[in-house]
């Protein structure tokens, strides 16, 4: 995964931590990597298909509530996306 961008997400009751991947290719189609942290507890997931693809720790409800938001922030997220250069990332270029 390259370079995170963190999006401290206040509009929720809580605050945890969104990590956005660069932009790569999955299954032919341009796609980036989006996780959320919470006290040891993560899950991640692929956009634009908001597709959970692990989770550690989450309930169904609290699965439920992600792809929710990442279906609503989607364009948010897929800007913070293109927006990272995953060479410079690799390199730990700023």
């Amino acid at each position: 995964m390259g370079k995170k961008v963190i999006i401290q997400d206040e509009n929720r009751h809580e605050k945890m931590n969104i990590s956005v991947s660069g932009v790569c290719e999955r299954n032919g189609k341009k796609a980036a990597y989006v996780m959320v942290e919470d006290n040891g507890r993560t899950m991640e997931a692929v956009i634009p298909d908001c597709e959970i693809i692990s989770n550690q720790g989450f309930s169904e409800a609290e699965k439920d509530q992600f792809r929710d938001y990442l279906k609503q922030e989607l364009p948010t997220l897929q800007k913070a996306a293109s927006g990272i250069n995953v060479m410079d990332a690799f390199m730990d270029r700023k």
